[in-house]
């Protein structure tokens, strides 16, 4: 597991930062959650409903904990969610992982620049 910091010295690393908020085509809401590293952060990706006028897609960015997880993701919300819909949880452990390559989403969450 890879776990990156900018290090202040006195912070916990036995805590992994995800991204934590959603991402709609009209509201971006972003900060972080910490969850232990013996679990992972996940994203979740509602494709558009092709029978609304309004694009309905949407991104959920979290911390995996108990009872939280993609397969619970699976079984209650993506079940019925328009074709393309997903969930995955990162394959390698870093703070803000959930948003690979979102540097504006992560800036706004942790206020900084992604570093791995």
């Amino acid at each position: 597991a890879v776990v990156s910091t900018q290090s202040t010295g006195d912070e916990d690393i036995t805590k992994l930062r995800c991204i934590n908020g959603h991402v709609s085509p009209t509201k971006t809401v972003a900060n972080f959650c910490e969850t232990d590293l013996s679990f992972n952060c996940m994203k979740v990706y509602a494709a558009d409903n092709p029978f609304t006028l309004l694009d309905t897609s949407h991104f959920i960015y979290t911390c995996v904990k108990p009872g939280l997880n993609c397969k619970t993701m699976y079984d209650t919300y993506l079940k019925n969610a328009p074709e393309g819909s997903y969930c995955e949880e990162c394959d390698r452990k870093y703070n803000g992982c959930n948003a690979e390559g979102q540097n504006e989403l992560y800036e706004q969450a942790f206020g900084g620049k992604q570093v791995e």
